[in-house]
């Protein structure tokens, strides 16, 4: 959805879960869903799909979130991110091998994977920049730069409601290419995109189609995939940001609400038999569009060494 408009070509998606692979299938049936990632480097290898440009993902959050267990590496969700790792090098040695240029790699996840007990920020890094062992650091910072023997690295939190959606989602956003290739070129910038802050000025009292409508603040706390189910199925729930008081009545934002706040068309989620359930799962588990639409604008235009056969930006 972010980058179908920049000038991106999709070879493969992977996907598991039953919900989220009918909406892919739904919006984009020329892409095939490979499904288990965990599948994927062998299908490199035997050439049973192409090797990408750019690798763009996010393992399971569950192992490093507050709504989750946070076992990091213990978990088996976690180790999906040394899998992540797996996928990447076994895709540049087959690019390797057709004179093609190491692939860019973009990995998004929930900034608690920096505070993770079992230091998997620091073994993922390792593993993806091409050292022998483990980066340790008694406190990750929320933004850094690697530059290893095998990829250069740059990471950083963003959040959402500095990019125009009222929902304060914080996001890690590790960003990766080949040693001539430099990330933070593409992650950091100048100047941040203050302009589209939500206003303080939000009227947080009116009346819309003849309903009373009172929200707690001018931007919510993090949507998370359990919304729909739960009234506290995150601590974010505690402090009312979450829901919405409507005609004297206590309510959950609808689908379409918490579509908005993820940068998503209105109805986006709505496919045929798409339970209200699902579609919250759904877009909890997503990724803020206009975040991700904004980073690959970046990698178009500010990765100079960036040039394949594929990539063709559109003015």
């Amino acid at each position: 959805m972010a980058w179908q408009d920049i000038g991106f070509e999709f070879k493969w998606f992977s996907e598991i879960a039953e919900f989220p692979s009918k909406v892919l299938k739904l919006k984009y049936p020329r892409v095939p869903n490979l499904g288990d990632m965990r599948e994927i480097p062998k299908k490199l290898r035997d050439g049973q799909i192409d090797s990408p440009d750019l690798i763009c993902g996010g393992t399971p959050c569950q192992a490093f979130s507050l709504a989750g267990w946070k076992k990091g590496l213990d978990d088996h969700r976690g180790n999906l991110t040394l899998k992540f790792v797996d996928i990447i090098d076994e895709n540049d040695r087959v690019r390797m091998l057709n004179g093609l240029p190491p692939s860019l790699v973009l990995w998004e996840n929930v900034e608690g994977v920096l505070r993770d007990k079992t230091n998997a920020f620091g073994c993922f890094l390792a593993s993806l920049a091409g050292f022998d062992a483990e980066i340790s650091m008694a406190r990750w910072p929320q933004a850094g730069v690697i530059h290893g023997p095998k990829r250069n690295i740059a990471w950083r939190v963003l959040d959402a409601k500095y990019f125009g959606v009222p929902q304060q989602r914080r996001r890690l956003y590790v960003l990766a290419g080949g040693i001539d290739f430099f990330s933070e070129q593409v992650l950091f910038e100048s100047s941040v995109l203050l302009q589209n802050t939500p206003s303080s000025d939000f009227p947080l009292s009116f009346t819309k189609e003849g309903h009373s409508i009172e929200v707690f603040r001018s931007y919510t706390d993090c949507l998370y995939s359990a919304y729909g189910t739960k009234w506290n199925g995150n601590a974010a729930a505690y402090n009312g940001s979450l829901f919405v008081f409507q005609d004297n009545r206590l309510r959950r934002f609808t689908p379409i609400e918490c579509e908005r706040l993820m940068g998503f068309p209105d109805n986006y989620t709505e496919i045929p038999t798409a339970k209200p359930t699902a579609r919250y799962q759904g877009v909890g588990n997503s990724w803020a569009v206009p975040v991700v639409k904004w980073l690959g604008k970046r990698i178009v235009t500010q990765g100079p060494t960036f040039r394949t056969e594929h990539l063709n930006p559109k003015k």
